[in-house]
């Protein structure tokens, strides 16, 4: 299958990634940050996200590659903590990771079943990300004109149409 990219409007995450963006942009800017350092960040439920910034040309803006990545027995374990299990046994349980929404259904057992998504173009709509099984990537990166606004893109697996 090939690679597409979506466009992502969802305000919350488009927020949580350009704010990074720009962080790093101003981190390159005063030397604090360089191309090729290893950036990631593990959270306590198991989200991980790395970042490359690639360097395409000089007259050309940089690209940020968020890598999102589930370690599904962390996950596992801290949705059956002391401090998460009462959350989940109430009901549906949601929250918000680094523009990600994460809806867990009733019970830590069925974390397997766990929906990662966000906001689609439509109101209502949404995008779901296979993160119990895959990566999830977004590009951002300034706009190739004016390099003032920001573009955020969603990598997806194109179908193939052909059957052979």
């Amino acid at each position: 299958m090939a690679k597409m990219v979506t466009n992502v409007t969802d305000i919350a995450t488009r927020s949580v990634l350009i704010s990074s963006a720009e962080w790093m942009e101003k981190n390159l800017a005063d030397g604090t940050m360089q191309i090729g350092q290893d950036i990631n960040t593990n959270s306590p439920c198991g989200m991980r996200v790395d970042v490359v910034i690639e360097k395409t040309g000089d007259d050309k803006p940089l690209i940020y590659v968020y890598t999102y990545s589930l370690d599904t027995l962390k996950f596992k374990e801290w949705l059956e903590s002391e401090h998460i299990l009462p959350l989940c046994n109430e009901g549906t349980f949601s929250f918000m990771y680094k523009g990600i929404q994460i809806v867990v259904p009733w019970g830590p057992k069925k974390w397997n079943k766990t929906a990662f998504s966000v906001d689609g173009k439509e109101l209502g709509d949404k995008l779901f990300l296979d993160l119990v099984n895959d990566e999830v990537v977004f590009h951002v990166h300034r706009d190739l004109f004016a390099g003032k606004e920001w573009e955020v893109l969603l990598e997806t697996e194109e179908e193939d149409d052909c059957p052979f």
